[in-house]
């Protein structure tokens, strides 16, 4: 069974058709803010959970994994909701969870890199209204 991809790029490409009808450049900038923003998180939720800081590793499983899903992480969100019904539950360990979300993380940060980096052919397709051609 082959391993389920990081980062699904259909989520992505609907939220920038949403926000902004298809811009790349802005595509690229929610990357890098979604990139700068969940490095830093990660931190911090490693601290937290090697002091077992239950409050702390519980938000930034919950701030993290909407943020993930709007991005196409799936993957990544699932495992934060984990994280995050773990840290407000009675789990002795937080470390080993904090630790697997920082691996998926390494996924996703790698695949959205490529992402961005790789030249821009052409805005994704729209779906066209029923019984219409999306180019009519």
């Amino acid at each position: 069974m082959e391993p389920v991809p990081p980062l699904d790029e259909d989520v992505l490409d609907t939220l920038v058709l949403q926000l902004s009808g298809g811009n790349y450049a802005l595509r690229e900038e929610l990357v890098r803010n979604y990139l700068t923003d969940a490095t830093t998180q990660l931190e911090t939720c490693t601290v937290a959970a090697r002091a077992n800081d239950r409050p702390a590793v519980a938000a930034v499983g919950h701030t993290l994994r909407s943020t993930s899903a709007l991005v196409g992480a799936g993957p990544l969100a699932s495992l934060l909701r984990e994280l995050e019904q773990c840290a407000r539950g009675t789990s002795a360990d937080l470390v080993r969870p904090t630790r697997r979300v920082t691996a998926e993380y390494a996924r996703v940060a790698a695949s959205l890199e490529a992402l961005i980096a790789a030249p821009t052919v052409a805005a994704p397709a729209v779906a066209a209204a029923p019984g219409r051609h999306p180019h009519d």
